[in-house]
This record gives C-alpha cells, structure tokens and sequence, in this order.
C-alpha cells in the first residue's frame, strides 16, 4: 500500500479501538476484530522498516490498541522476547519493554498516558528497531 493509504488507514483505528474499549460489552464482534490489528501494527512499527511519517499514525493505533487488548499485547511482547537466541538481546529487549509499559501503566485512553507512552515509543523503536529489523 502507498505510504498515504497505509497512513489514513492507521488513523482510522484509533477512534475504532477507543470506541470499543469505552463500549460496555468488551466481547464485542469489533472489539474481536481490532485484535488482529494488534499484531499487524506491533510487527509493522517492531519488526519492519516503515517510512517515518507512519511513525506517528501506527503509534497512535498501537496505544489505543494495547489500552483494549492489554492480556494479547503482553502475549505478543512474551513471544518476541521467548523467540530471542542471544541472551544480550533478550535482555535489552526486555528493559526496553519494560521502560515502554512503564511510561504509560496502567494504559488508559488518557491523554497524559498516550503522550508519554507514544514519547517512550518513539525511544524504543529508536534504541532496538534497528536491532528487531535485522534479525
């Protein structure tokens, strides 16, 4: 997809995932089906080169994502970290994660915590994206 497509496509699933985590009914057929957004985004801004400009947009998705599906967020973190060879990698990986969930604990749709969480974001996509993107 162009990178402008992709753009207004992440943008979109901010006001979804907000919408169902606000939502009463947390078993909802569209809570279920922004579950599959999770990983697409985690994989796109973990382990893939993007251009910067989705940085933003995919970031923005992903914190509204991990405040809905916090138990498949820590699955998906669990399974990167368990996939790890190198113990010096397992480790930077596991601070680095650590410092991300910190920045915003407990996730909210909170302004204050998405701001800190997307500022903690931007350090770890810095810090081990490269590291992530190589493997």
């Amino acid at each position: 997809m162009s990178s402008e497509i992709s753009q207004l496509c992440l943008e979109a699933l901010s006001p979804l995932a907000e919408h169902c985590s606000k939502c009463p009914d947390k078993d909802s057929p569209l809570s279920h089906a922004t579950q599959h957004f999770l990983k697409l985004v985690f994989d796109m801004l973990l382990l893939q080169k993007h251009s910067i400009e989705l940085t933003v947009a995919a970031g923005e998705a992903f914190y509204s994502l991990v405040c809905l599906h916090q138990v498949e967020y820590s699955e998906l973190v669990q399974a990167l970290l368990s996939s790890q060879r190198d113990a010096m990698v397992y480790q930077r990986l596991s601070e680095a994660f650590r410092q991300l969930q910190a920045s915003s604990a407990p996730p909210s749709q909170d302004r204050k915590h998405k701001l800190a969480f997307l500022k903690s974001l931007e350090e770890f996509v810095a810090n081990v994206g490269g590291l992530l993107c190589v493997k």
